[in-house]
């Protein structure tokens, strides 16, 4: 699930010179399947792209010299008041194919679109990704594929409007809505292309305002001028790639070849010659050195970074950018994280630098950018594998140092490269053992250490500068000639949830022999939500962090409190969907109070999939006290009432008596792999009046923590500093053999015109091959579905009143 749609400002080397296609909305899922709709052959794209958020506008189009013929500025004439926002139209797929030439390299007749004379493109026989990895950063016309996955994608399916649901898209014609069946009056028609309603993948206006070609050559989308029966994924229009028409334009699409490269063997060890190297999770790292291209258009420096380019060497673009102070070298890698060179893992104000935050950054953004750390940055040169070597190409005999080199392979050092260029291109040089180049010479890179640490040596240095031994010092504030920097790519921990088996278990019989019965196996978060976690999901009313208020010192990974029961539902609603008001729990009167479905979450989750809950009072007692065989007393499994947990407000022990919670991670961890499901905070658990269990950091005794107390006399509306909650996830299981039935939904439906009223119908069941259930539109009936299939229940999808059942 993705928790933000970030837009992410992406421009090519050509930003420099003034030419800048704006935002771009990242498109991942990679290697989906196509629509089982409309024949089943659009939509699947097998690498991730971007595509613009908005049609390329009058203004964007006039700036590529030469990719038009003057007339796309129809919609901003003189006789309307659109303006240069305006989409271009009367732009043949030639011309939208120039453009994107133009925005790669400069020139409309140089990219991958090739002119064959007469005024006819055609594009290069290598697929988008394929041909972006061997020439670098490229845009494309999108193929009818990378388009319509971007306008219909849902995440786990396709849905049959932009906006992501059945319903008729609002028709608007001003700020929000979808511009069709001419709802804007003469002579305007057409509005702003970056006005309308966000459509389902941070898209606007991907349907109607004016169709939009795609590579094959197809216009998408609809217009003003059709109605919304136009909008939907299964249209499409043929036409002749030199067609013009007032309302046919188009958005470009950016494939960046991935440059990063992943370093795994997490929990690795330290290195024991020189104490670093050791990274306790997996991250990504530049394979090269941040080039002068690269940083020039993020706007991070201060324009002396140019060196190896100021026209008395040869070294081009591609040099390794210099003269990059520390904070320089953050602010670039808070732009590429968030577009914006103060906003990122590296917090500045007026300018100045102030902090580093990556957490909060990766709750921000999901994936990061930042400077290494010195560990992260020694593991990914100096790690073998299983040890570490004394080079980074996986040597370590000094009496056979790495190979020279100024050119294509070899290292830069020891001034290889003759006077004045002495770098070479970031990417020159022989492939180091994790797949990076450069991390031995050319020049010293930055660490993230804000006393300035630099490693790796430059073009200047000998050989011994080049091992792991050797770490230098910089001043943060000033920039050389010998040093620049390469960042690493940061993905967020997922949430760890641990495994609650022995399904069926019998009930304690201590404690009125009622509790801890589950006839199903599910997972437990093995710490509380914490108020970073929750603050996300925009579930609560903004009260949660008080552990993290300015007063305290706890930090964002404090356990959210002053949580009431349904912000606690709402908030599992949103792992479960996205939605807080989507999900197991429902509200009846506007989002006051909510409600459980009436299935239990093993049922519910078999018949919904993936479902988060917040736990039943069983499934969190057996979490807590289950052994195995039976129950305990207390949650690290001590079975006697005059050995109560350690106390402890740290890193270990139970926090049940210091008056403060502490990071939710932080304890003992207790028999079933959890923390903290005694102390911190009392928990809620799913029931109707209101109980909590657990004790918290408040209580003055041992005795609350205990199995045996509980208390049922809260509402579910009572907010308190001491309460939270941690959420269960039920999976359900994938069939293994045909003999699955899922039989007996009886169902009826109405014409496929009526969009409150869906089926799609399973009507070509192939059970002997196991191919995946193909839907199809019927008219109107009633009946039962059969539906066998080996991967339930994703493949078989029918659709009632805007909510999708998979």
């Amino acid at each position: 699930m993705n928790k933000t749609c970030a837009v992410l400002m992406i421009t090519s080397w050509l930003g420099m010179c003034g030419m800048v296609q704006a935002a771009f909305v990242p498109i991942g899922n990679p290697g989906n399947a196509a629509d089982t709709a409309n024949g089943g052959i659009y939509g699947d794209v097998a690498y991730t792209y971007k595509i613009s958020t908005h049609e390329v506008t009058v203004a964007e189009m006039a700036a590529a010299t030469g990719a038009g013929d003057g007339d796309e500025n129809y919609w901003d004439d003189g006789t309307r008041t659109v303006g240069p926002g305006a989409p271009a139209a009367y732009v043949s797929l030639y011309e939208a194919m120039k453009y994107c030439n133009f925005l790669t390299s400069g020139d409309v007749d140089s990219g991958y679109y090739s002119h064959t004379g007469y005024g006819v493109y055609v594009a290069n026989a290598l697929s988008h990704d394929a041909y972006a990895a061997s020439n670098g950063i490229t845009y494309f016309v999108p193929t009818e594929d990378e388009w319509y996955k971007a306008a219909y994608w849902t995440g786990g399916g396709y849905s049959p409007y932009a906006n992501g649901t059945v319903h008729t898209p609002v028709q608007g014609g001003g700020a929000t809505g979808w511009n069709y069946s001419r709802v804007l009056p003469n002579p305007n028609r057409m509005r702003d292309t970056a006005l309308g309603t966000i459509e389902q993948n941070g898209t606007v206006n991907m349907m109607g305002n004016i169709r939009e070609w795609v590579e094959e050559p197809i216009l998408r989308g609809g217009s003003f001028n059709y109605s919304e029966f136009y909008l939907r994924s299964w249209s499409r229009f043929e036409y002749f790639a030199a067609t013009e028409n007032a309302d046919a334009g188009f958005r470009p699409v950016v494939v960046i070849p991935e440059t990063f490269v992943p370093i795994g063997d997490i929990e690795n060890a330290d290195d024991n010659t020189t104490g670093y190297g050791g990274v306790a999770f997996e991250y990504m790292i530049s394979d090269h050195e941040v080039t002068i291209a690269e940083f020039a258009v993020s706007g991070a420096g201060d324009g002396n970074e140019g060196y190896w380019n100021d026209g008395t060497r040869n070294v081009g673009l591609n040099a390794p950018v210099v003269y990059v102070t520390l904070y320089e070298a953050m602010k670039y890698c808070n732009y590429l994280t968030s577009g914006n060179v103060d906003n990122g893992v590296y917090v500045f104000s007026g300018g100045v630098y102030q902090s580093t935050d990556r957490k909060a950054a990766l709750f921000a953004y999901d994936t990061v950018y930042a400077l290494p750390t010195e560990d992260e940055w020694y593991k990914a040169a100096y790690w073998t594998g299983s040890d570490y070597s004394l080079y980074a190409d996986g040597t370590s005999d000094t009496n056979n140092p790495p190979t020279e080199g100024g050119g294509a392979s070899g290292w830069n050092y020891h001034d290889v490269n003759a006077a004045p260029n002495y770098t070479r291109g970031g990417t020159l040089g022989t492939a180091e053992q994790n797949g990076t180049v450069n991390m031995m010479g050319n020049v010293d890179e930055w660490m993230e250490d804000s006393a300035g640490v630099v490693r790796g040596g430059s073009y200047y240095n000998e050989n011994g500068s080049l091992s792991s031994l050797v770490r230098a010092s910089a001043n943060p504030s000033s920039g050389s000639s010998d040093i620049g920097f390469r960042p690493v790519k940061i993905f967020p921990a997922p949430p760890t949830f641990v495994t609650i088996g022995d399904a069926g278990n019998s009930a304690d019989t201590a404690n009125g022999g009622i509790y801890g019965d589950v006839a199903y196996t599910y997972k437990i978060r093995d710490r509380e939500v914490t108020i970073a976690e929750f603050v996300a999901s925009n579930a609560g009313d903004g009260d949660e962090n008080y552990w993290n208020d300015g007063t305290r010192t706890v930090g964002t990974d404090a356990p959210a409190v002053n949580v009431t029961l349904y912000e606690a539902m709402k908030h599992c609603n949103w792992l479960t969907t996205g939605d807080t008001n989507s999900g197991y729990y429902s509200s009846s009167d506007g989002g006051t109070t909510y409600q459980a479905n009436a299935l239990t979450h093993d049922a519910y989750a078999a018949a919904h999939g993936i479902t988060y809950f917040v736990p039943t009072e069983d499934e969190w007692y057996k979490a807590a006290f289950w052994t195995g065989n039976g129950y305990s007393l207390y949650a690290n499994g001590d079975v006697v009432a005059d050995g109560p947990p350690t106390a402890g407000s740290g890193t270990t022990g139970w926090n049940y008596l210091d008056g403060t919670t502490r990071d939710t991670a932080y304890g003992t961890t207790e028999q079933n792999g959890t923390v903290n499901m005694m102390g911190n905070v009392w928990e809620w658990m799913e029931y109707s009046a209101g109980v909590i269990r657990g004790g918290s950091c408040i209580v003055t005794h041992e005795y609350y923590i205990r199995s045996s107390v509980r208390y049922p006399s809260y509402s579910p509306l009572d907010e308190y500093t001491d309460f939270g909650f941690r959420p269960v996830v039920v999976i359900p299981e994938m069939a293994t053999a045909p003999s699955l039935v899922m039989s007996g939904l009886n169902v009826s439906w109405q014409s496929e015109t009526d969009q409150d009223y869906r089926v799609l119908t399973t009507t070509n069941l192939v059970t002997e091959s196991w191919a995946p259930v193909v839907p199809s539109w019927t008219n109107s009936g009633t009946g039962s579905i059969l539906i066998y299939t080996n991967t339930y229940p994703k493949d078989c999808h029918f659709f009632k009143v805007g909510t999708w059942y998979q």
